[in-house]
């Protein structure tokens, strides 16, 4: 990590194998090489919704939140017919999802919760890119008692949604960005967060070209921070159960992340 911040590849030739030393707490050191993976995974991409029965419980994975308004009202309706039918208690997993809009993550969380809550609040850094970049910002406020900055904007849901039941959602560090809104939201709403801390990249990012090499960075236009004040950017999300998956659980196809989120979920 600390010698390979980027490489430059030339497009028609293979990535090199990458080699790692390895010195265990036997002393028997070693080399490990690491091979870029450069064929599509089996099978395609997975879709960013799915949904499963787990006994009387709903298990939704939510892969990406970057997908039109239109498909997350409908995974909610479907959440709610089958919560109609009977079901009770919500998985909610957010393992992996690199995040998409805030928009969706307040569609989901205002779904599943009867009453508005706050998940915590954003102040956006107001720079003449930021405000060009994104049109609801060009007429922020700005916060008299920190100069160049907005005033909070709060991270609530609108209310009004179904009482799904007991919620349990997984998260871990590749929730990201819009995931952790919506992690907050959820928990705002008395969902528990079971597994890891998440990535710590609270997203409203604004693009920067870089003139020489061509390269560009995304640098984050507003601070986000949960309910108590602490910053999720550089931090992340804790979860209220830290769970984590060991090499034999792993090895043996086992999950005791959702399988103590689904045992949560039954005692409620």
């Amino acid at each position: 990590a600390e010698e390979w911040p980027a490489s430059r590849i030339r497009a028609d030739a293979a990535p090199p194998v990458r080699r790692l030393g390895r010195e265990p707490l036997d002393g028997v050191a070693g080399e490990i090489a690491v091979a870029a993976e450069t064929r599509p995974r089996p099978g395609g991409t997975p879709p960013p919704f799915a949904m499963e029965a787990d006994g009387r419980a709903i298990v939704f994975l939510a892969r990406s939140l970057d997908v039109a308004r239109e498909a997350a009202a409908h995974r909610m309706e479907e959440i709610a017919r089958r919560v109609r039918d009977g079901a009770r208690g919500l998985v909610v997993d957010l393992r992996g999802d690199g995040g998409g809009t805030e928009q969706i993550a307040v569609i989901i969380a205002s779904a599943l919760s009867p009453r508005v809550v706050v998940g915590g609040s954003r102040r956006v850094r107001l720079s003449a890119r930021a405000r060009a970049a994104r049109p609801e910002w060009r007429d922020l406020a700005e916060d008299t008692a920190r100069p160049g900055w907005s005033a909070d904007l709060p991270l609530a849901t609108t209310g009004g949604g179904m009482d799904p039941g007991p919620i349990a959602v997984l998260i871990d560090a590749g929730c990201r960005s819009s995931c952790e809104q919506l992690a907050l939201l959820l928990r705002a709403g008395g969902a528990r967060l079971f597994g890891e801390t998440t990535g710590g990249s609270s997203g409203a990012p604004i693009e920067v070209h870089l003139p020489q090499s061509g390269a560009w960075v995304e640098i984050p236009a507003w601070a986000l921070v949960d309910p108590s004040g602490d910053p999720v950017e550089g931090h992340g999300v804790v979860p209220d159960e830290a769970v984590a998956p060991t090499r034999a659980d792993v090895a043996a196809g086992r999950d005791p992340v959702r399988a103590r989120a689904l045992a949560w979920v039954a005692g409620r």
